[in-house]
């Protein structure tokens, strides 16, 4: 099973301290300019937000791998990198009315 988590936080937040808050790594490694942390079973990212139009808050990513057949850090590396590309295109910053 697969779980995958958005949610805003205080910007200047670092991907690798979500890790471990969040998922209780111990020893996350980390990539792009530490907006990128993972492990053979989770990740973590933070988009950052830094127009003026957007609250000051930045996007973070969690991703969770319950019970997996196969644990795989490069795998997950993958995921949060392409996950988190994607949600930048989609201008995750802005705040939407209605």
């Amino acid at each position: 099973m697969l779980s995958v988590e958005r949610e805003r936080r205080e910007p200047g937040a670092a991907a690798r301290d979500i890790a471990v808050e969040q998922l209780s790594s111990h020893d996350p490694k980390s990539a792009a300019a530490r907006t990128i942390a993972y492990t053979d079973s989770a990740a973590a990212s933070v988009s950052r937000c830094t127009t003026q139009d957007v609250g000051k808050e930045d996007i973070s990513t969690v991703i969770r791998v319950f019970e997996p057949g196969h644990k795989d850090e490069s795998a997950l590396k993958k995921l949060i990198t392409e996950y988190t590309a994607a949600l930048k295109k989609s201008s995750p910053c802005e705040v939407k009315s209605g």
